[in-house]
């Protein structure tokens, strides 16, 4: 078949590598690939452009090229990134996986190879090149994932995120080198639904005289999902310099683990801001025991409660931990439609696992019937045991029946039991 531009004379490389990938074993198959039909290339487009890659300036120049050869294809990216060395951290993370494998996280060559990849300078950004590229008005997913560089918001910045104008779910990772520009950064995005955390820090809480005056100028009044990572510094500026500046009137879902991820006084405040509308809360239990008075008299909307416990502590103070989630039950406020309640523990030895299910080392029968007696409407209780250990299947079988007897008294059938592999949360490194 002829084809009447030059243009079309040449595959576009996303198109060029999907062959490749698929065939890279078969020369005969690659060389008739070659062939591909025109109708064909159509129609794939939609699939092989869905989601595009700005880790690189080299990924900026490449877009630019694709926008002018074939602009058409710029109506159907719906997913994009920002993650400066993500493509390095892909290939050297299968290769370190290959050459010194997970069971072995602390073998000195291992670390070394880590600390190489950490230390290459592709990765060692936090702001986009100054290459401004089309406008991508179907994009409703961005990624940010920048190093431990701290970030500031530069023109070079809104510049990118500004190519995205209807973003609905951010998720994010990274450092802010103070409140002014965190702000000034989830401020460039109006329309978000879901904020998505993986791993934030605030470096300075102090403003410097440097600084230009950034506000809070966005607009999450539509914000309906708020998931917390690992946060390294409090958070209380994203509840009352951000989420106080919009009260969002949606907000259905928020979920949390790290207990100091908020202040008490923040918490609170976040809850109430949910009060009407949350349906899904998932929370640390000893941030949940702790929150001053609650103003507001139920959470009308709430369906499913989860509170989280990582059993890290020496195991003398375990029995105590375990006890913050039944004041988090007394101290919460009703919920007229709650029917699932998840206790999340996080076990990291056979010994914390020995100490829950010891009996008499702690007040099962009470949590049970406080959980009952505060929550009528209760249909199901989860005791769910993340463990940092390789479960076998006879293990894994046995333990579907596993829990504290007082548990299985007072819940019978509402009680649901979990015992889930945790994939080596010690093992698995994850470079951000």
């Amino acid at each position: 078949m002829l084809c009447t531009k030059k243009a079309n004379l040449y595959l576009p490389l996303e198109v060029i590598d999907e062959i490749i990938q698929h065939n890279r074993n078969d020369a005969p198959a690659l060389k008739s690939s070659s062939l591909i039909s025109k109708s064909w290339r159509v129609a794939s487009l939609r699939y092989l452009f869905s989601y595009a890659d700005f880790s690189s300036p080299k990924d900026l120049s490449r877009w630019i090229k694709i926008s002018l050869s074939l602009p058409h294809v710029i109506k159907f990216v719906r997913a994009a990134r920002f993650s400066p060395g993500a493509r390095l951290k892909d290939s050297e993370l299968s290769i370190l996986d290959d050459k010194f494998p997970p069971s072995f996280p602390d073998s000195e060559e291992r670390l070394s190879a880590i600390e190489h990849i950490l230390s290459n300078p592709s990765r060692n950004i936090s702001n986009p090149a100054n290459i401004p590229i089309p406008k991508m008005p179907r994009v409703t997913v961005f990624e940010w994932s920048t190093s431990k560089i701290r970030i500031h918001v530069t023109p070079e910045t809104q510049q990118l995120i500004s190519t995205f104008i209807s973003v609905e779910e951010l998720v994010f990772a990274g450092s802010f080198i103070n409140v002014a520009h965190a702000k000034a950064f989830f401020g460039l995005f109006p329309r978000l639904r879901t904020l998505q955390t993986n791993r934030i820090e605030i470096s300075s809480l102090n403003l410097s005289e440097l600084d230009p005056p950034f506000v809070f100028t966005g607009d999450f009044t539509k914000l309906e999902e708020l998931t917390i990572g690992k946060s390294l510094t409090p958070s209380d500026w994203l509840v009352h310099e951000v989420l106080a500046a919009s009260l969002p009137a949606s907000l259905r879902r928020i979920t949390y683990s790290d207990e100091s991820t908020f202040s008490a006084d923040a918490l609170g405040y976040l809850l109430s801001l949910g009060a009407q509308s949350l349906e899904v809360l998932s929370i640390p239990a000893r941030a949940a025991s702790e929150f001053p008075t609650f103003t507001t008299p139920s959470f009308i909307s709430l369906v499913s409660l989860t509170l989280s416990i990582e059993l890290k502590t020496p195991s003398r103070k375990i029995p105590r931990s375990l006890q913050f989630c039944t004041d988090a039950l007394e101290i919460l406020p009703s919920a007229p439609k709650l029917a699932e309640i998840v206790l999340q523990l996080y076990a990291y030895s056979s010994v914390d696992v020995a100490i829950i299910m010891t009996e008499g080392a702690f007040d099962w029968a009470r949590l049970a019937n406080t959980a009952l007696g505060h929550f009528p409407t209760l249909k199901m209780f989860v005791f769910r045991v993340s463990m940092d250990k390789q479960i076998s299947p006879m293990e894994h079988g046995a333990s579907k029946t596993f829990a504290p007897k007082a548990l299985l008294d007072a819940l019978g059938q509402r009680l649901v039991v979990e015992w889930i592999q945790s994939h080596g949360r010690r093992q698995k490194w994850e470079l951000l």
